[in-house]
């Protein structure tokens, strides 16, 4: 009996490792089959939907009309030729019988009201292929939103089948205690029966997901005209969205395809109004030669001639004024369309950010509600580990109110990620993102050395994010302990980990893996390093990041070796380790050109080290630019920032500790001021943990 219960205890923490949903996007176990896809694989993918294809052809047709009505317009050739036999009288006694061949040609043009007509035919065309082209654009959306949303569902879908199959795995075992239970009379049949129809409830939920995984799969295949056969899905990641009002109605106002066609349409019908208030006498000018033969002559005849022609209608004040009125009316038409456009997407607009908001709300309750069942959970198991009675039966409802949470939680990351696509399909990030950065005051870096509490934190993500925009903190080079470095070698602190880094990265927040540890300069200790970055480099960091101070070991402070080759060498080394950028901190000396060895900043540059942080720990901002601005200038191709120290432990020349946070500001503000150079990257900060506490 105890060997059965142990077994259901490890079952049991198996769905609670499974749910680490809740600490972030969840990480798909490795599988051998089916092959992992992301959604950016199919995204690339959508222009070969029928949707898309069907619409350039459109596009097409409508340009090919409109190079015929163009073509046709203006100066027009004629020509023609006639046969005939005719008699007439030459003179007075005699009839002439003869046979005669004419032949004609020449030029003709509109004038007057025909030209316009012509112009209005070929403005028409014009308009029609422009509209064509929006539809084009709109069609493409549209595709693109629905590729997603199925992705997203697909990715639901495996989750849940994942979390059903966990579930499931003990139904054997279980039915064995409670018919056990059930012989010796301490649990009745009906109880019984009723404790094992959670299995069927599941059973039930992993039927519907892998309906749903199907009906995606045919959705797939429609959006990128090729076969989809099953396979593992990624987290769907996708562009941070607009979540700022005001500038998203403003982006939707300034780029939506259904409001430019809208526009274009008024802008038409406009010159089409203008065109009605011409004349309504259709005129015509030709300019012909013509040649004629006859049989009874002795040469052929010519001549050339111009050809004036014009027609009106009789009541042609009255066609002018009906042209005109259906003129003007189809104008006010577009412009009421145009803001019926406009108010239905600003509308469109606030309901999808209300509803990303909502969703952010409803993920957060999620998290809480499941981190509860997981509490729930294992006191559950711990009592009926050593209590009689009915503690198994309590245990089994617990870990079904922890599978149902999970559940819960992974549609509370489907409504999120629907409603962040929906935001995407009104505004993508290429529309709004660069006035958003001309506008954003600029941000800062931070050393974040003390990550679990950070990690901790991530419980109330919204709140998190919140506090690292308002102090327009945009990256974070962050760092692991001893400890965390152990603990991540267990599946379920590593799950939370790429959970947290999935979703700053999914919330436009840089972070970069911070390596700190100067005895990794040693040669001798330098292959720990290696086999670290290699061991992390599952996680979704942005970069590598090392702060490797030579001065921190006594053979170089104390001046009885030079540990600048070692370090590079370590730089090199990483660099052939891993493909991601590298960035480092060191102090400015080891940068100055005025060295005798021309200092390591062209050699940083030739190892390919994408960004130098010079530690210039000096609180008065022309004196930490006076240090800054030779280097940056000395090296161009070298990318720079500068570290300011906030700790408490050093002068007042050196820290802005103990500044309000207005005041530290002003001072970064200054600095950034007085470095003006392309190659300064902006500032990074002496730590976070400072940082938030001296801006709380």
């Amino acid at each position: 009996m105890q060997g059965v219960i142990d077994k259901f205890k490890r079952v049991g923490m198996g769905v609670l490792a499974l749910a680490v949903l809740c600490w972030g996007p969840p990480v798909p176990a490795a599988r051998a089959e089916p092959p992992l896809r992301s959604l950016s694989e199919f995204e690339t993918r959508v222009h070969n939907s029928p949707e898309v294809l069907a619409a350039l052809a459109a596009l097409d047709e409508s340009l090919g009309r409109l190079d015929l009505a163009q073509a046709e317009g203006g100066w027009r050739v004629f020509g023609g030729a006639g046969a005939g036999q005719f008699r007439e009288q030459s003179d007075i006694e005699t009839m002439r019988t003869y046979e005669r061949v004419d032949l004609r040609a020449g030029l003709k043009y509109p004038l007057f009201g025909s030209r316009h007509r012509a112009a209005e035919s070929i403005l028409k065309m014009q308009a029609l292929s422009e509209e064509k082209a929006y539809e084009q654009s709109l069609v493409g959306r549209d595709s693109l939103l629905s590729l997603r949303l199925h992705y997203i569902n697909y990715w639901a879908a495996q989750e849940k089948r994942h979390l059903a199959e966990l579930f499931l795995r003990d139904e054997a075992p279980m039915d064995q205690v409670l018919s056990q239970r059930t012989t010796a009379g301490h649990l009745l049949e009906g109880d019984r029966r009723e404790y094992l129809s959670v299995y069927a409830l599941v059973r039930r939920h992993l039927a519907q997901s892998q309906a749903l995984q199907q009906r995606a799969l045919g959705v797939l295949t429609l959006m990128t005209g090729e076969p989809v056969p099953p396979f593992q899905a990624l987290f769907p990641e996708m562009a941070r969205p607009c979540l700022d009002r005001d500038a998203l109605i403003k982006t939707v106002q300034a780029s939506h395809p259904l409001l430019l066609q809208r526009q274009q349409a008024v802008a038409e019908q406009r010159q089409l109004a203008e065109l009605a208030q011409k004349s309504q006498v259709n005129g015509q000018l030709a300019l012909y030669s013509n040649l004629s033969s006859e049989t009874d002559a002795p040469e052929p005849g010519y001549g050339v001639g111009v050809d004036f022609s014009f027609d009106f209608p009789l009541r042609s004040r009255q066609a002018g004024s009906a042209r005109r009125q259906a003129a003007q009316a189809a104008l006010e038409q577009s412009r009421r369309q145009l803001e019926i456009a406009q108010a239905q997407l600003s509308m469109d607009a606030r309901q999808s950010l209300d509803d990303y908001r909502t969703a952010e709300k409803n993920y957060a309750f999620a998290v809480q509600r499941l981190a509860a069942a997981r509490e729930q959970l294992r006191e559950k198991l711990l009592r009926s580990a050593y209590l009689p009675g009915d503690g198994l039966e309590q245990a089994q409802q617990s870990r079904l109110n922890e599978y149902q949470a999970a559940v819960d939680l992974v549609e509370a990351w489907v409504q999120r990620l629907q409603a962040q696509a929906r935001l995407l399909h009104l505004a993508p990030a290429e529309a709004w993102a660069a006035a958003q950065t001309t506008a954003a005051p600029p941000g800062c870096t931070v050393y974040v050395w003390h990550s679990a509490e950070l990690l901790a934190r991530f419980a109330q993500p919204t709140t998190l994010l919140a506090d690292l925009r308002r102090r327009r903190v945009k990256r974070l080079l962050l760092s692991f302990d001893a400890g965390q470095i152990e603990a991540l070698a267990g599946p379920e602190y590593r799950h939370r980990w790429a959970g947290f880094l999935a979703y700053l990265k999914q919330q436009g927040m840089q972070v970069e893996l911070l390596l700190g540890e100067p005895l990794w300069i040693l040669d001798a200790h330098r292959p720990r390093l290696l086999a670290l970055i290699r061991d992390l480099s599952d996680l979704p960091f942005a970069a590598i990041h090392l702060d490797l101070e030579p001065d921190q070991l006594p053979v170089h402070a104390e001046g009885r070796e030079d540990l600048g080759p070692a370090l590079l060498a370590t730089v090199r080394a990483v660099k052939s380790e891993s493909p991601l950028p590298l960035g480092l901190s060191v102090h400015p000396r080891y940068l100055d050109p005025r060295r005798p060895d021309g200092g390591w900043g062209p050699r940083l540059a030739a190892m390919g080290v994408k960004e130098v942080v010079l530690m210039i720990y000096v609180a008065d901002p022309r004196r930490a630019a006076g240090i800054a601005g030779p280097i940056l200038r000395a090296l161009p191709g070298l990318q720079f920032s500068v570290a300011q120290s906030l700790e408490p432990v050093l002068s007042a020349a050196e820290s802005h500790a103990g500044l309000e946070c207005d005041q530290l500001a002003a001072r970064l503000t200054a600095l950034r001021s007085l470095l003006p150079e392309a190659n300064f990257k902006g500032i990074v900060l002496q730590s976070w943990k400072a940082y938030e506490g001296l801006c709380p």
